[in-house]
Formats: C-alpha cells, sequence, structure tokens
C-alpha cells in the first residue's frame, strides 16, 4: 500500500525531501535500488520482480516519481500494473512533463493509485480511483501520501505522519535522520503503523526509501522494514547518473 512523505521547498538547503515506506506482499520478489538504463533516461530506482515496474525512481533529469495504490473496489487483476506508470513518468524531462504524460492515459487501465512527481521546478500529483483521473500541481509544503489518501477511507496514518513531521518541521528537526524516525514507527498487525507486519497474512513494509535533492544530494534505503532493518547510504548510486549533453 504504501506511504511517502514530501516536504517540498520548506528546507533552505533541501527543496525536495521524500521518505517512502513500501507495503507488499512479504514473498513477492524485488531489487533494491540501483542504476537503471531500460529506457531512454538513466534512473536510479528499485524494481519489482514479478511485475517488472517499480514503486520509485529518480532519473538524470532529476524527476523523483513515487506512487502508493488507491484503498478502493477490489483490484481488477486483469488491469495493467501500476508500477509501469513510475516507469513511464521516469521518462519525461521534467516533473511538469512526466505527469502530463500520465494525465492523458486512461484510468480504467489501470487500478487506483496516486502518482506523485517532482522536481526542483514542480510537483506534480496525479490520481486516479479506476474510473476517474485527475491531476493537480502542488504548492510548497508537507504532503503525507497512503492508500486512504484524497477521501478514498478514513486515513489515520496519514493525520498522525503529517502531525508527527509538522512538529519536526517547527522545531526545525525535519531531515532525512528524522525521517528514518517516522518511517520507523511500528505497532505489529496494525495496517495503520508506518512501518506495517502482520505476518498472519503475509504482509507488510517491504523497504523504506529517504531522497534528499538539494545543497547535497542523497540516497538512503533499508532493504526491509526499518524498524529492524538498518538504512544503508546509497548516494553514491546518484553520482552514476550522468545526464545526457
Amino acid at each position: 500500500m504504501c506511504t511517502v512523505i514530501l516536504a517540498y521547498r520548506l528546507l533552505d538547503d533541501a527543496p525536495i525531501l521524500l521518505g517512502a515506506n513500501r507495503d507488499e506482499h512479504l514473498a513477492r520478489p524485488s531489487e533494491p535500488p540501483r542504476v537503471r538504463a531500460d529506457g531512454a533516461l538513466q534512473t536510479v530506482a528499485p524494481k519489482d520482480l514479478k511485475a517488472g515496474g517499480t514503486w520509485l525512481g529518480l532519473n538524470e533529469r532529476g524527476v523523483l516519481v513515487a506512487i502508493t495504490n488507491r484503498f478502493g473496489k477490489p483490484a481488477d487483476p486483469s488491469r495493467r500494473s501500476r508500477g509501469e506508470l513510475v516507469s513511464m513518468a521516469l521518462e519525461a524531462s521534467s516533473a511538469h512533463e512526466a505527469a502530463g504524460a500520465i494525465a492523458k492515459l486512461s484510468a480504467h487501465d489501470y487500478n487506483g493509485f496516486h502518482l506523485l512527481c517532482v522536481d526542483r521546478e514542480g510537483a506534480y500529483l496525479v490520481w486516479s480511483d479506476g474510473e476517474i483521473l485527475s491531476r493537480s500541481e502542488l504548492a510548497s509544503g508537507l504532503l503525507v501520501l497512503t492508500e486512504r489518501s484524497l477521501g478514498a477511507a478514513a486515513n489515520a496514518r496519514k493525520e498522525r505522519v503529517l502531525a508527527e513531521c509538522r512538529a519536526l518541521l517547527d522545531a526545525g528537526e525535519l531531515d532525512e535522520s528524522a525521517l528514518q524516525d517516522v518511517l520507523s514507527q511500528c505497532n505489529d498487525g496494525s495496517i495503520d503503523a508506518t512501518c506495517v507486519r502482520i505476518p498472519s497474512i503475509d504482509y507488510g513494509t517491504r523497504s523504506s526509501t529517504i531522497v534528499r535533492l538539494g545543497d547535497t544530494d542523497r540516497l538512503l534505503h533499508a532493504d526491509g522494514p526499518p524498524c529492524s532493518t538498518p538504512y544503508e547510504d546509497l548516494t553514491v548510486l546518484l553520482e552514476g547518473l550522468t545526464a545526457p549533453d
């Protein structure tokens, strides 16, 4: 299901600070982030080895994309993988272009989703309930996305995480370290936890990623539930992105 936190144009030294937990069936195979050259632009992204897409990525043009599912009617297995949407958006040279490309698609081709596209020039949200697709430009601020966002359902996780991040921001303490603490909060058996652990249904937070883009770029990744898996500094991967001449 996933939780995505974005602080956009709020920090003097980092206009983009994003943290994301990926919630998924525990047995679903995946790869951690690495430099990929699957399309016209190089990206740094993890990979879903079952469907071939991804849930988060950054391309060489500085476009950062993340997705959550949207809560609602049961998923239609005949529809295309939502991970394709992230891969498609990462082919764009700007967040504006990425959001525009996704907004032109048919809502009936994919189950419900919330897709975030952001770069230093703009931030955009494209979302669908599987029937109607919408797009909006985001202002500076804090954003928390979950599968229950934008009226999909009651959203205790979003309200709690947003309050925690606002308090950190007000105290001048919102940074990568603070996001690690927020994303690691666990309450075994609860779907409303930020770090979900429900082994009885083979489900939980599979990984966690933090991306900072600013005066100093940084990439941190926990390849497991962040409540029990240390974050690894993968910033060297960002140095491997080579923008074309």
